[in-house]
């Protein structure tokens, strides 16, 4: 017995040397006996030795022939980034996990992340590490990792209930689940602490329940008396089975389950495209946007324009991809797509358009009506000057039919100009502007054919 005593303390000095010398890792119970079906709620610690560390990795290896991971949890840790997710998996007996921290830690025991063990079968298993770094906080990343201290546990067989003497006809009913806060089964949810409900028979005596991520699980969790509701709080995303089973006097009937899934993320961030440019004449311009979510998916996509309502895109017209914005007044315009995943989850994002006033093309039309009447104008001015009058009247033909062609040249643009303002209300200055060119027009017409009627004058005489 002494000798005992001698090794298991002698045991405990070596490992808290090796604590005060570098960074360890430890399991959480390190040793225990659980039975058949049972959970083992374990926790996985960092032990600083009096350091500064800042990031930690380790894979643990499990005995996959007796235990599986139910869930990973690292709500509690002492990490917040995580360039490795915690992951597990059952085939192979793995554990894996790479934290760390923009905050330096400095402790005896930080947990790193919890785990939820299933038991399979009776026997005996160790929980060990590899491949096992612990990284001090000193801008180089120095390997500190002094050892681990793992766990050893033991499995019985299942603790079966006593019979009843006096037994019912038939085995309780099979639980039939529901949920106020997750109805439908197949819906995504954004809540994350979601309540269920069932029923209970008259001759139920105890009920089991519990949570997991697998459809078929058989609840373990024994409530005595027998309760008719549970609210789990802080469920991680994901898809996730409760499962109740009753029992009454003859024994433990058939357990129900049910799903529930759970997305608390919005989909990713993206932008705006303006294919015709964020400044643009066009009145009815055509925007795109896409994105993406990684867990249930996009739902839609709403569209708000200055302090308008949000309405939805596919209410838009198309265009080569694009949708097409209805009729916008000239100016600026504040544009705003909001897109939902299938839980609920949204995100926004706006961007600025500007819509140019079309004036500076009728002003264009004007100088260029302007600058050919002038040319007109000098090209017979000209030509009278050395033609006999007999060529001055073929001149004032010529002008006629130009006049002619030209004024029918100038109804087909402003008929243009007039359908154009079909899907937009023109603005004062663009009326105004309208006037003053037919006003300048007429008046140069007047002045050229007076030209041309004083040189005819000349040569008669």
């Amino acid at each position: 017995m002494k000798k005992l005593i001698f090794s298991a303390t002698s045991f405990l000095l070596i490992f808290e040397m090796v604590l005060a010398a570098g960074g360890t890792y430890s399991i959480s119970p390190a040793s225990g006996e659980f039975s058949v079906g049972q959970t083992i709620k374990t926790s996985v610690y960092v032990h600083s030795g009096g350091n500064a560390i800042n990031a930690a990795e380790a894979t643990i290896n499990f005995p996959a022939s007796y235990l599986r991971v139910a869930s990973i949890a690292r709500s509690g840790s002492i990490f917040s980034l995580w360039p490795v997710e915690p992951a597990f998996d059952n085939s192979k007996g793995l554990i894996t996990f790479a934290g760390g921290n923009t905050t330096p830690f400095s402790g005896s025991q930080g947990e790193v992340l919890s785990v939820t063990f299933h038991v399979k079968q009776a026997g005996e298993g160790a929980l060990n590490f590899s491949s096992a770094r612990i990284l001090l906080a000193d801008g180089l990343g120095t390997n500190i990792f002094g050892g681990a201290l793992g766990a050893n546990w033991r499995f019985i067989p299942p603790i079966l209930p006593s019979k009843p003497a006096l037994a019912p006809l038939a085995l309780p009913i099979k639980p039939a689940i529901t949920s106020l806060t997750h109805p439908d089964q197949n819906s995504w949810y954004s809540n994350n602490n979601p309540k269920f409900i069932w029923e209970l028979p008259k001759d139920v005596t105890a009920v089991k329940v519990l949570y997991d991520q697998f459809s078929d699980t058989q609840p373990i969790l024994v409530y005595e008396p027998p309760i008719f509701e549970r609210e789990l709080g802080g469920v991680q995303d994901g898809v996730w089975y409760f499962h109740v089973q009753f029992r009454n006097a003859r024994g433990w009937g058939k357990a129900g389950h049910y799903r529930v899934q759970i997305d608390t993320v919005p989909p990713e961030s993206f932008i705006i495209q303006f294919p015709d440019g964020r400044e643009t004449f066009e009145s009815e311009p055509r925007i795109g946007f896409s994105t993406t979510d990684a867990l249930c998916g996009v739902d839609r996509y709403e569209i708000k324009i200055d302090e308008g309502n949000f309405f939805n895109a596919q209410k838009l017209k198309q265009n080569k991809g694009f949708y097409v914005l209805p009729p916008q007044p000239t100016g600026e315009h504040q544009i705003i797509v909001k897109v939902f995943d299938r839980a609920g989850n949204s995100i926004e994002v706006s961007d600025l358009l500007i819509i140019k006033s079309r004036h500076w093309n009728y002003l264009r039309i004007a100088i260029a009506m302007a600058v050919i009447l002038i040319l007109f104008a000098f090209i017979i001015w000209n030509q009278t000057r050395r033609k006999i009058q007999h060529k001055v009247l073929e001149a004032e033909k010529q002008a006629d039919k130009i006049f002619d062609d030209l004024s029918e040249t100038f109804e087909k643009q402003f008929e243009r100009l007039e359908e154009l303002t079909l899907n937009r209300m023109l603005v004062d200055e663009e009326r105004d502007l309208l006037r003053k060119i037919m006003k300048e027009l007429e008046a140069a017409e007047k002045s050229l054919r007076k030209i041309i009627k004083d040189i005819s004058d000349r040569n008669k005489k």
